[in-house]
């Protein structure tokens, strides 16, 4: 029995390990004609949003893109988007399936 645990926990650590190795690429567009000065990532209904802007730099409007790298963690596929406008504006984009690459308008 007791070297049935230690299998068990020894692919517990593995998946763990996996899940941390886990990056997600998501397309950003900004289509509003305000640059984006913060854009934040944070697991589904936790509140506790990460910057994920490449360089903290602004993304202005108008059609301009950028790319977005979001760490898998132990936060699974749901994440809550936090969008941050220069005229002052916040959206909040909850439960974003980050693992289909849905899109959000």
């Amino acid at each position: 029995m007791r070297a049935l645990v230690l299998f068990l926990l020894l692919v517990a650590a593995v998946s763990a390990d996996a899940a941390t190795s886990t990056v997600y690429y998501v397309n950003l567009l900004n289509n509003a004609p305000n640059s984006i000065v913060a854009f934040g990532v944070a697991p589904s209904g936790s509140e506790h949003f990460v910057s994920a802007l490449p360089g903290n730099a602004p993304l202005p409007g108008n059609g301009r893109e950028s790319t977005i790298t979001i760490r898998g963690g132990d936060a699974g596929c749901l994440r809550d988007l936090r969008v941050v406008y220069s005229d002052g504006r916040t959206e909040t984009h909850r439960d974003v399936d980050v693992c289909r690459g849905l899109r959000k308008s």
